[in-house]
């Protein structure tokens, strides 16, 4: 997450780089208004114009173009609009002409790394601190690729500490190092550095958002919370500040405040789905049905591997009675976890439900539990569970073997798939019988307790819980 944000970020932080540089080509001269056009440019990106900015380079003059920091600023905006290409072959011009450009070497260090050359990003990065061992930019990301690639803190916190003697107040140095503070298990240290960072740099959203999560770990939730308020005031428009809060409001069991942050995030961004897998179970939690199917089918429609949208799909619609598309969407979900077979079972028992007594659906139900019992073991209770949806005979010897099984979930679930067997084959004692066993049993971590509670809300027990995890 931290590399993909900084690739997205790569046009400031070149143009931060670039800026600094005291160096100009020799025999080159400087534009008239230097700081004007990289103004210009600066604003085009914080719209994410990208377009735009990259034809502002067509109104410099041929002597302005061939500048170093204009070219690696072009470089940048190339990057951010995915053509690695391009950026590489304005780095290389640079290079070209001075290989002393520590800017250019690290412009070309941020290609490698979009292009997921990492090993050949960090050749370049060393080489640049051989060099230019004050080179902070270059320090920083050295110090990140030891903490996530080569998972040496002690290296990480030496590059930090090199980029902090050259630089006391580098944002980026301050809390790189708090982060290696925090997974040495040095809470207080780590917090120190997060708060010079906020001194240093009061006007930093990331800061804040940076000392708001460091907070949440340390169960420091109303600290927390604070922190996260200022990160989201200062920067309202950043999607993943929205979404930290949000996941803050929950541990506060603030639920409804939650849904209405992380609906906030999706006015941000809608495309990413991560969101809508907290608003679709908070409206869960709080019976906003409509709310949390909408969030599953756009879960579903983003990222369809995520086979719990389909799940989340199936259970509404078996709620409304729907019971055909709550079929489709269990074998959806099945076919994306094809270990999960208790969804094979309960497309089987929703198929079941539907009156229909065609061959074509009769030879539905008999494939999906067919192809279901090819993935259990012969002699496991679980497989006679889905032969008895298969042949619809062996009930009795089902029922025997559930009472002594020591397996504690499949023996559960063959007193749920009973119940539901005796209910779609008109036996409602025997029905109501196992479904008592089940409940018995309290197992609400399970999606067949959420259908049983559907399918049977008047034994429903209601209880204060807490917001489940629900990534």
């Amino acid at each position: 997450m931290i590399l993909y944000k900084r690739l997205i970020a790569a046009p400031v932080i070149i143009l931060c780089v670039i800026c600094s540089c005291k160096t100009v080509q020799p025999g080159k001269p400087h534009p008239s208004k230097p700081n004007d056009f990289m103004e210009r440019l600066a604003a085009k990106l914080e719209k994410n114009d990208l377009t735009g900015a990259l034809a502002l380079f067509d109104t410099l003059t041929p002597e302005e173009s061939v500048l170093a920091q204009n070219k690696l600023a072009k470089a940048s905006v190339y990057l951010s609009m995915g053509q690695s290409g391009p950026a590489r072959a304005e780095a290389n011009e640079v290079i070209a002409a001075d290989k002393t450009n520590a800017e250019a070497q690290y412009v070309l260090s941020v290609v490698e790394a979009s292009e997921k050359k990492f090993r050949q990003q960090r050749t370049i990065l060393e080489e640049i601190v051989k060099s230019h061992p004050n080179f902070v930019p270059a320090l920083n990301d050295l110090g990140r690729i030891a903490i996530e690639m080569q998972k040496n803190l002690k290296n990480a916190a030496s590059y930090y500490d090199n980029a902090l003697k050259a630089e006391p107040a580098n944002e980026e140095s301050l809390l790189g190092r708090a982060r290696v503070y925090r997974l040495e298990k040095k809470p207080d240290l780590a917090l120190n550095m997060l708060n010079k960072a906020a001194q240093s740099h009061p006007k930093s959203a990331l800061v804040y958002n940076e000392r708001g999560k460091f907070y949440r770990n340390q169960g420091a939730l109303d600290d927390a919370l604070a922190d996260m308020n200022t990160a989201v005031k200062l920067a309202p428009n950043d999607y993943w500040f929205s979404y930290d809060r949000g996941l803050i409001l929950i541990d506060k069991n603030l639920k409804k405040e939650a849904l209405d942050e992380f609906k906030r995030a999706q006015r941000i961004n809608p495309d990413i789905f991560i969101s809508y897998v907290y608003t679709a179970g908070i409206s869960d939690e709080l019976g906003f049905d409509d709310e949390a199917e909408k969030s599953y089918k756009k879960i579903v429609a983003i990222k369809p591997d995520y086979y719990f949208g389909f799940e989340g799909i199936a259970v509404h619609s078996l709620k409304k009675g729907n019971y055909a598309a709550a079929a489709d969407n269990f074998i959806q979900a099945w076919g994306y976890a094809q270990e999960e077979y208790n969804y094979a079972l309960l497309a089987a028992y929703c198929l079941l439900k539907k009156t229909d007594n065609s061959k074509e659906h009769k030879d539905r139900v008999r494939k999906v539990v067919n192809d279901a019992i090819k993935q259990v073991k012969r002699d496991s209770l679980d497989y006679y569970v889905i032969r008895l949806f298969n042949e619809g005979v062996g009930d009795v010897d089902v029922a025997h073997r559930a009472e002594r099984e020591t397996d504690g979930l499949s023996k559960i679930r063959a007193y749920f798939y009973l119940s539901c067997f005796y209910e779609v084959h008109n036996q409602p004692g025997l029905a109501e019988h196992f479904e008592k066993e089940f409940r018995k049993f309290d197992r609400r971590d399970l999606i067949e307790y959420r259908i049983n509670d559907i399918l049977h809300p008047d034994n429903k027990v209601v209880v204060n819980e807490p917001v489940p995890n629900y990534p």
